[in-house]
């Protein structure tokens, strides 16, 4: 699965913000999606599971059952193929509800990291440090010190 919904551009929690409800909705309707899908593959899994047994049942000798005992019945009931296989797939349904579950989690934990970027950026944690008085006017003559330095530069090459 794709983690790039996931990411977050702190220069643009605004648009990030309102992105997040659509985000959350999207990932919670693929994961009820999965979740009907998973109930069909139970009510699918469960009716060959009966199906299976009956025959089993009604059929011993065909599956070499010397007795008809629960714990046999149930052992070449799970040997059967279809069973294997509608038992396989079950699992892969139930995978998908697990990691969509996981996505929708996720989501819920970018909510948290929007609001605490939010707070950072509502306290200046990303802004420039600024110095006052004399420190200012120091740094001031540093970057034009920087920027003059670097034009000479540039001029020595040329020539």
């Amino acid at each position: 699965m794709d983690k790039s919904f996931l990411q977050i551009d702190p220069d643009r929690l605004d648009i990030e913000w309102l992105g997040q409800p659509l985000k959350l909705y999207e990932y919670s309707v693929l994961l009820a999606e999965a979740k009907l899908d998973l109930d069909n593959a139970k009510n699918t899994f469960d009716v060959l599971e009966a199906e299976l047994e009956l025959e089993i049942r009604s059929n011993p000798e065909k599956y070499s059952l010397v007795k008809e005992t629960e714990k046999e019945i149930t052992l070449v009931l799970r040997n059967q193929v279809p069973y294997q296989n509608a038992q396989r797939m079950l699992a892969k349904k139930k995978h998908a509800v697990d990691i969509l579950w996981a996505a929708v989690n996720a989501l819920d934990h970018r909510k948290k990291a929007l609001e605490s970027l939010v707070s950072l950026h509502g306290q200046q944690y990303f802004a420039a440090p600024r110095a006052k008085g004399a420190g200012r006017e120091v740094m001031d003559k540093e970057a034009k010190r920087a920027v003059r330095t670097l034009g000479r530069r540039r001029e020595q090459e040329e020539d």
